[in-house]
This record gives C-alpha cells, sequence and structure tokens, in this order.
C-alpha cells in the first residue's frame, strides 16, 4: 500500500517512541517502530514473523514535554510484509472495531498529534 492510499501519512517514530512488542499467540518479537499514525505503525524485524494476518502490539511514546503513553495488547491487521537486507518490514492497521481501540484511541490520536505538533516546530527552526 502506497501513502496515496492511506487514511493519513504515517509519521516518522522520534527517539521517544519505543521498540514495539508484537505478540503473536505465545511468541513475542520486539521490533524497531518505524512510522506511526492514529491508524498503524510500520515495524522492522530482524526475524520473520508467524504467516498470521492478525498480531496483537504493545509500545509506549514519550511525548516532547515528558508524558509517557502506553499502549498495549492493541489487535492488528499485518497489512504488507516487504523483505529487506536486515529483516522485514511490516505494516500493521490497528483494528479500529476492537475494544483495545476503542479503549486506546485517545492515546493513539495524542501520540499523532504530538509527533506531528513537534515536527512542525522542527521544521520551522530549520527553515
Amino acid at each position: 500500500m502506497n501513502e496515496d492510499q492511506r487514511i493519513r501519512p504515517r509519521l516518522l517514530c522520534p527517539d521517544t517512541f519505543s521498540d514495539s512488542e508484537v505478540t503473536q499467540g505465545k511468541l513475542m518479537t520486539s521490533c524497531v517502530s518505524v512510522n506511526f499514525h492514529r491508524y498503524g505503525i510500520a515495524i522492522n524485524s530482524i526475524s520473520r514473523l508467524e504467516s498470521s494476518s492478525h498480531c496483537h502490539v504493545q509500545f509506549s511514546y514519550s511525548t516532547f514535554d515528558g508524558k509517557l503513553i502506553e499502549v498495549e495488547s492493541l489487535l492488528c491487521d499485518i497489512k504488507y510484509r516487504q523483505e529487506l537486507e536486515t529483516g522485514n518490514q511490516y505494516g500493521l492497521a490497528f483494528v479500529n472495531a476492537d475494544q483495545s481501540y476503542i479503549n486506546q484511541q485517545t492515546k493513539l490520536l495524542a501520540i499523532e498529534l504530538d509527533i506531528e505538533q513537534n515536527s512542525e516546530q522542527l521544521e520551522d527552526l530549520l527553515s
């Protein structure tokens, strides 16, 4: 899926965005968080995830003013996998009909807005 097909463009995850923990059944894999928006996340994994269309993801994010936001056990659809020289990149879409999404929707929006707002401020400083 290219960016033109997305509802919102994904934002690069800053250093204050944790690695993502992906759970499939009893298997948990630590992945690098690459980019994010309130509807999904892209991750990189050295190892290949199990062949499945679903997983759960958890991560945390420290806002630029120091508040910690934790997202736990969010159900995702695995939308794509791309094999890279350094592992695999996955696109995960949060399942918005799932109760875990509904309960954490405000957190996802807060993370997106914080990254977006501070990215714009950094661009203004550099121009």
